[in-house]
Parts: structure tokens; C-alpha cells; sequence
């Protein structure tokens, strides 16, 4: 990355942006990050390496990940444990194996935990 050192993060592409905002987040060693969306932009290696960082800082550094993101499949791949937050209330958290036990997907869990909140309006016309 040292042929970027000179140039202004506004050039960057948003996967490379998505890659700074990553750094500067862990770059102190805190014992909590925040991610909203954290793969958003990035490339599959990048996503791949951005997932194995987590995993990597989760257990080595026992940093704490709260991870917002519309992306089912890379949570379920990341993450140990979900919450389902809906209406901006804690419906939920539970280990991803036992929610994999239990549902098809973390899709149909999520979707579960709302309706069974009383949260899911009908779509039926």
C-alpha cells in the first residue's frame, strides 16, 4: 500500500476507503468496534481478508465486534453470536451455531424473531 501513501483518501474507491475506515478503527487496539456495513464496497479478497481481521482481532485481542450489515451471509461467516435489533429494540442474541441448529438460515431466524415480536405486517394483497 505504500504506492498510496501520497494520495488524498477522496481519490480512493470505496472498497480502498472501506479498507482506511477499517484501520483507523483498529489502529488504537480498542476493546469495542462499531462496523456499520463494513464489506460494503469491497472486493471478494477484500472481504475475505476484512472477515479473517475480525476473526483474527476477536480472538487474539478479544476485541468486541457490534456489526450492522444487510448482508446475511458474511455475518453468519463472521460473527459468533447475532443480535436482532428491530424498531430499535433488542429482540434477541444467540450463538450463530445454535440459530443454524435451530432455522434454515439467519435469514429465516431474523424474520422469525420479528414476527414472533409481532413486528411483520402482512404483504398479502
Amino acid at each position: 500500500m505504500l504506492k498510496y501513501k501520497q494520495e488524498k483518501p477522496k481519490k480512493f474507491s470505496l472498497g480502498m476507503k472501506q479498507r482506511l475506515g477499517f484501520a483507523a478503527a483498529v489502529l488504537s487496539r480498542p476493546k469495542v468496534v462499531i462496523l456499520d456495513e463494513p464489506l460494503n464496497g469491497l472486493d471478494v479478497e477484500g472481504m475475505i481478508a476484512i472477515r479473517k481481521l475480525i476473526q483474527h482481532l476477536a480472538e487474539t485481542e478479544q476485541t468486541t465486534f457490534f456489526i450492522s450489515s444487510h448482508l446475511i451471509h458474511d455475518v453468519e461467516l463472521t460473527c459468533t453470536r447475532i443480535g436482532v435489533i428491530y424498531d430499535g429494540k433488542m429482540l434477541n442474541v444467540e450463538s450463530t451455531a445454535n440459530i443454524l441448529k435451530n432455522y434454515a438460515t439467519l435469514e429465516n431466524y431474523f424474520v422469525s424473531e420479528v414476527e414472533r415480536n409481532g413486528r411483520v405486517s402482512s404483504c398479502a394483497g
